[in-house]
């Protein structure tokens, strides 16, 4: 069940993350020629790197509206499911795991973005 609620969050989760990449995108004004691709889907300015935020800002605006969507879906689907409800039968572990996991990703996430910036 787990899985299944996995991947029903993730197919929900890809077109909320282009699209917090997309207006991240439109918000940096993503009209100059020189774009670097970092990755699958991210652009980012490489004159605009020297600036601290825009690698911690990039990743918030996609990480924070796919926690929360991965969260509701796959609570709302394991609640339908396994037809367990309440904060401390469901909600609780859903969120510490989600919580853990984002951790987890985020971390790497930085790790890969430390190697891949230019030295």
């Amino acid at each position: 069940m787990l899985l299944a609620a996995n991947l029903v969050s993730t197919l929900c989760g890809l077109p909320v993350a282009w699209c917090a990449l997309g207006v991240f995108g439109m918000l940096l004004g993503n009209s100059d020629p020189n774009w670097a691709h970092l990755g699958w889907s991210s652009r980012l300015v490489t004159h605009e790197l020297h600036n601290w935020w825009i690698l911690p800002a990039a990743m918030m605006a996609v990480v924070i509206p796919c926690f929360l969507l991965s969260v509701l879906v796959e609570g709302w689907f394991l609640a339908w499911r396994v037809k367990l409800s309440g904060w401390t039968e469901l909600w609780s572990p859903l969120v510490r795991a989600h919580v853990f996991s984002y951790l987890l990703l985020l971390a790497v996430d930085c790790l890969w973005f430390w190697l891949k910036l230019p030295r």
